[in-house]
């Protein structure tokens, strides 16, 4: 192990780890990232790969609260629950209705403007995401080719957050969600 070197007085409150990318969340609400940025994963508006952590200068004064790696895609939900994704985006990992990739900054995902998130759910290596609403409804969305989101149609990609049907609408008894590749 190596130490991570950071600003003096910086304060790290929690870590989530992607596909070769790191991302830090700090107590004061801002993210740093660095790794591998093929995709723009690491929300610094290009796509050059970082061995130190970089704070997103794009996400400063958003006070995110919850931060997300996966696969090639980040998410972080600020203090208002609205999510902001970047990264690679070709399977709809990004949930911004569209499938053009990469997305090299963060940009708000539109159905969460209406649609409060209660909690997120990823893995480092997987291409899709499912979210708890704040209403006990169940989404997902992302890489969808061996119907790994539950849904009833049979797309191989979905670029929106879309119910689950297959599962009770109220999913307050869900503990947790654990996604696979």
């Amino acid at each position: 192990p190596s130490m991570i070197a950071f600003e003096q007085d910086t304060k790290i409150k929690s870590i989530s780890l992607g596909w070769n990318h790191s991302l830090f969340l700090n107590q004061k609400g801002q993210v740093l990232s660095c790794g591998f940025n093929q995709y723009g994963q690491l929300g610094q508006g290009d796509k050059n790969n970082r061995s130190t952590a970089t704070l997103i200068s794009s996400l400063v004064g958003n006070n995110i609260v919850s931060i997300h790696a996966f696969g090639y895609t980040s998410l972080v939900i600020d203090q208002q629950s609205l999510v902001h994704s970047f990264g690679d985006n070709q399977y709809g990992e990004c949930a911004l209705d569209h499938f053009t990739s990469p997305i090299l900054s963060a940009q708000v995902v539109p159905y969460f403007k209406s649609h409060k998130i209660q909690q997120l759910f990823s893995n480092s290596t997987a291409d899709h995401a499912f979210a708890i609403l704040m209403d006990g409804a169940l989404t997902a969305w992302g890489r969808n080719d061996e119907f790994q989101l539950g849904l009833s149609q049979n797309d191989q990609k979905i670029c929106t957050p879309t119910q689950v049907s297959t599962l009770p609408h109220n999913v307050s008894d869900l503990v947790q969600i654990i996604c696979g590749y």
